[in-house]
């Protein structure tokens, strides 16, 4: 009798569990048809704005592209009036005050160096080039001093530079590959890290000039003044240093191979750490010189 009682109880139990469930499962599937409802809009919203900020961000690039090329244009004019005004006026006083006859010391010449060495640092390095280009196609190289100006970096590829007075003058990093500058004053000029490659250097004076780093391979140096020149780390190999004066010069680290140093005063001069192959040089000239070539370094012959 006590089952039978039991079992309308369990059945209840059991209903309610499984109304239960069904209920949930109701709520459930409804709450999933609302969060399908919800995350269509929420997922395009987050699209919208997500393609909104590519947007921003676009155009502040578009925008700062674009003032950079502003920029740049209103530089590349700005330096193209300031050489056409410079050669109008050197062309003014080659007419009207015969520059080119004039004498030294002038007011003429005094005038037309003042606007070379304030020209010169606001160009870039092609207009540089285009200035001392037509120096040189107005024979004005040897007439308009170029002492203390400003060429760091200059395009002076192949340029005729031969007797111009560049002493003081900075010449860092430019190129002069092919250069003449035969004859040329470069005392206490910079012309650290520049391109001399093939350049003419024939009786050029370079004494305390500043070569660091300079490439003057295959460069002709005979009969140039170095003396007390800093050349530590040059690469002179090839050069032609026939009666060169080198005495007390710094050429350590400097690459001298193959280089013709017949003549060459080395008085003095700081070999440490020189390259030597192939260098024609005698014992002679190497006893002279104050700090000679270390044994271990890459010295392999020289000859007399």
């Amino acid at each position: 009798m006590k089952s039978r009682r039991r079992i309308p109880g369990i059945w209840m139990v059991s209903g309610a569990v499984v109304s239960f469930l069904i209920f949930a499962l109701i709520v459930a599937k409804s709450q999933w048809h609302w969060m399908q409802l919800l995350i269509i809009p929420v997922i395009l919203a987050i699209g919208a704005f997500v393609y909104n900020l590519a947007q921003v961000r676009m155009e502040k690039r578009l925008a700062a592209q674009g003032y950079q090329n502003d920029q740049e244009r209103a530089a590349h004019t700005q330096r193209e009036d300031l050489l056409q005004t410079y050669l109008n006026r050197i062309t003014e006083l080659l007419l009207d005050k015969d520059l080119r006859s004039s004498q030294s010391d002038t007011e003429v010449r005094t005038r037309a160096h003042a606007q070379t060495l304030t020209t010169l640092p606001k160009l870039d390095a092609q207009r540089k080039g285009g200035l001392i280009q037509f120096l040189s196609e107005s024979q004005l190289v040897e007439i308009i001093s170029l002492s203390g100006a400003n060429l760091n970096g200059a395009n002076l590829n192949g340029a005729n530079l031969g007797g111009a007075n560049l002493s003081g003058a900075n010449l860092g990093d430019a190129d002069l590959s092919r250069a003449d500058l035969s004859r040329a004053n470069l005392r206490h000029a910079n012309l650290g890290g520049a391109y001399l490659s093939a350049a003419k250097l024939l009786a050029a004076n370079l004494s305390n000039a500043y070569l660091k780093g300079t490439k003057l391979i295959d460069a002709d140096l005979s009969r140039a003044d170095l003396y007390c020149a800093n050349l530590s780390d040059a690469n002179l190999s090839y050069s032609n240093l026939t009666d060169t004066d080198l005495h007390f010069a710094n050429l350590s680290s400097t690459n001298l191979s193959g280089a013709n140093l017949s003549g060459a005063n080395l008085s003095g001069a700081n070999l440490s750490g020189a390259y030597l192959n192939g260098t024609i040089v005698t014992q002679e000239q190497l006893d002279s010189a104050r700090i000679k070539p270390f044994k271990d370094t890459s010295i392999s012959k020289y000859s007399g």
